[in-house]
């Protein structure tokens, strides 16, 4: 997963908060079950993307800038 981030600045607080954004990411991931990849209308992946750029949002400071995308650079679904 890569953050797309709204300024340059923003790097320093994400640097700050990661191991947060990491587990938010883990959490929205590991939450999902084979069920919720059936859902018609939605793509998991656009669900996945808000949760975490809610969660992630929600540790940044206010008024330092936002995560205006999350870009999965691989995305592999298996069976638990």
């Amino acid at each position: 997963v890569h953050l797309v981030l709204s300024n340059r600045r923003l790097r320093r607080d994400i640097d700050k908060v990661e191991p947060l954004i990491r587990q938010s990411v883990y959490a929205a991931i590991s939450r999902k079950r084979l069920r919720d990849f059936d859902k018609r209308g939605v793509k998991i992946e656009e669900r996945i993307k808000r949760e975490i750029l809610t969660a992630s949002n929600s540790f940044l400071l206010s008024g330092t800038g936002t995560i205006t995308n999350i870009i999965f650079t691989e995305f592999v679904m298996s069976p638990s």
